[in-house]
Formats: C-alpha cells, sequence, structure tokens
C-alpha cells in the first residue's frame, strides 16, 4: 500500500470502532495549503473505554502498537498526550495524539472529509484548526522551524479568502499567539 492507502485504511478501521478522528498534521497542511511530502501520518483522535478495548483488540495485523503506550495516552491530560502505530510493511508511521481539551474536541467537530481515494472519505482538521495548530507547534518549537512556518504562510495564503478568521483568532488569544497570526498576515503574498 502505498501512504494514501494506508491513513485511509488506518481511518476506516477508526471509523468502524467508533472512533471520531481527523487527520492533521502535514497532510491537512498540504491538502489546504502547498503539498509537500511527509513520510508519516497526524490523526487526532477521542476514545471511550469501550472504544478502546475495541480498537486495541480489532486493530489490524498490519498495524502495531505498544498498548500500554495506547492505555497511559489515552487517560493523559498533558498537551499532546500521544502514541505510535506503525504499518509494518513499510514502517510508515501514525502518530495519534489524544484529543483531551476544548479546542481539540472542537477541531473533530469541525472535521472536513476529503476523499484521498476513489470512493474513501477521510475526516480532515480543517484549515483554521491546522493554522492554530502549527501556530502552536511553531510556538513550542521556539518560533525557528522554517518548515512550519513556511507551511503556516502558505496555508493562509491559499485559504485566506475562505478562512473563519473570528475562530482563529479566538484560539490564538486562547493560546496567546496572536502575535503570530498579525506576523503570517503581514508577510502572506497578495
Amino acid at each position: 500500500m502505498n501512504d494514501l492507502q494506508i491513513v485511509a485504511a488506518y481511518s476506516g478501521f477508526l471509523a468502524e470502532v467508533g472512533v471520531r478522528h481527523v487527520v492533521g498534521g502535514s497532510l491537512a497542511s498540504s491538502a489546504w495549503g502547498e503539498q509537500r511530502s511527509t513520510n508519516d501520518a497526524d490523526f487526532l483522535l477521542r476514545f471511550t473505554g469501550e472504544q478502546l478495548e475495541g480498537f486495541l483488540v480489532l486493530l489490524p495485523h498490519d498495524f502495531t502498537v505498544e498498548e500500554a503506550e495506547v492505555r497511559a495516552s489515552s487517560a493523559s491530560t498533558e498537551a499532546f498526550a500521544s502514541f505510535q502505530a506503525r504499518y509494518e510493511p513499510s514502517v510508515f508511521k501514525i502518530d495519534n495524539f489524544i484529543a483531551n481539551d476544548q479546542w481539540q474536541l472542537e477541531q473533530l467537530d469541525r472535521a472536513k472529509p476529503l476523499e484521498l481515494l476513489k470512493g474513501s472519505a477521510v475526516p480532515f482538521a480543517s484549515a483554521e484548526d491546522m493554522i492554530v495548530a502549527k501556530c502552536r507547534w511553531f510556538d513550542l518549537g521556539n518560533r525557528v522551524s522554517d518548515r512550519q512556518w513556511n507551511d503556516l504562510v502558505r496555508l493562509y495564503e491559499v485559504q485566506r479568502m475562505s478562512l473563519e478568521t473570528s475562530y482563529i483568532e479566538r484560539w490564538l488569544t486562547h493560546f496567546d499567539l496572536m502575535d503570530l497570526w498579525q506576523e503570517i498576515q503581514r508577510q502572506a503574498r497578495a
């Protein structure tokens, strides 16, 4: 399977066991902004206890996880609690972040289905949520990542006419990152 097929298969499995999820990270920012290659996928998901057990029991054999890591991250209230899944035939990595705060739960509510493969719609984080997420990652990385910054500016340039700016500004204010939003708009090409 190629990377998009793996992402679609994993999303399909999550949907089968009832786990709410969205694709985020570089795949989502590429979908809404400028495409670039990546060697992994980021998912944001929310488990109930029953769904967690179903996930662990029914996970397709080509995917592997560390059960203790899944359980620990699912129980965590820390920002960016996560576990990793791997698609073993190609060693493709999937980082799974646990939705455990209000903004992350809103991301799940605002999911936008995109057809990755014919007949296979996968929920993606919205362009607005990707701007908030990329601002957070850029800030957590001491504001030095050219890749993160370029993703942000291009995402804004491509989507600026359709963005729900009040949503972006609400969350960037909440995370005290409005200076980044102003700089993105200043640097964007007209």
